[in-house]
């Protein structure tokens, strides 16, 4: 992004910064944990025990784990606009797979 700062093609644009994949939440959850050397079982709820379960915990103390707006915003897919995502050429970078980066991130330092 620091290339973006002296050049004036730039100014005032919105760049989409996404990998070549899509993923759920589930995805994540799997890949995180597999990454860090954890693999854990991940366990879908039916749609009334989610908003359950987040209502319960907005009323918990501390900062809030889940939410219904969280629910919600979960049923709105954060891809690129344009798909295919095509990288900005002002930017000289391209999509890259998550998974080498996620085991470089989160695995085990012994």
């Amino acid at each position: 992004m620091c290339r973006t700062l002296d050049e004036p093609a730039a100014h005032g644009r919105r760049f989409e910064l996404c990998g070549p994949q899509a993923y759920t939440l589930a995805d994540l959850v799997r890949l995180a944990a597999a990454a860090a050397g954890h693999p854990r079982p991940v366990l879908p709820l039916p749609d009334a025990l989610a908003r359950l379960q987040a209502l319960a915990f907005e009323f918990l103390p501390g900062p809030t784990l889940l939410s219904r707006d969280n629910l919600d915003s979960l049923r709105v897919d954060s891809i690129a606009s344009r798909q295919p995502y095509v990288p900005d050429p002002l930017l000289g970078i391209g999509p890259e797979p998550l998974e080498p980066r996620a085991r470089e991130w989160l695995a085990p330092r012994h």
